[in-house]
């Protein structure tokens, strides 16, 4: 299919022109610090010896099911898992710090 040479290039144009703005707005879009950021500077300011840290991670478990014995708390699976899942993003913090 032939075009006339002035359609051409007013569809060249248009083509052209709309790629230029669609690339023009997604430059525009600010963008969320990645996850290693943040980490590096929770990491940073954490001054307790590695110790003390690991000590308080291997505890958390035990500490947490005693406050919920001290609050009368009936023990449920789904709860157990939370607080191991806690205790495991705990450790991963301090391991990063």
């Amino acid at each position: 299919m032939k075009f006339p040479s002035h359609n051409f290039q007013i569809c060249t144009s248009l083509l052209f022109s709309t790629l230029v703005m669609t690339g023009s707005t997604f430059a525009q879009v600010e963008h969320a610090p990645l996850p290693a950021q943040a980490t590096e500077t929770s990491a940073t300011t954490e001054k307790r010896p590695a110790k003390v840290l690991f000590e308080e991670a291997r505890s958390y478990v035990d500490k947490k099911f005693a406050e919920f014995n001290k609050q009368k708390i009936a023990y449920d699976q789904k709860l157990e898992t939370k607080t191991k899942q806690e205790q495991r993003e705990l450790a991963a913090k301090y391991a990063a710090a």
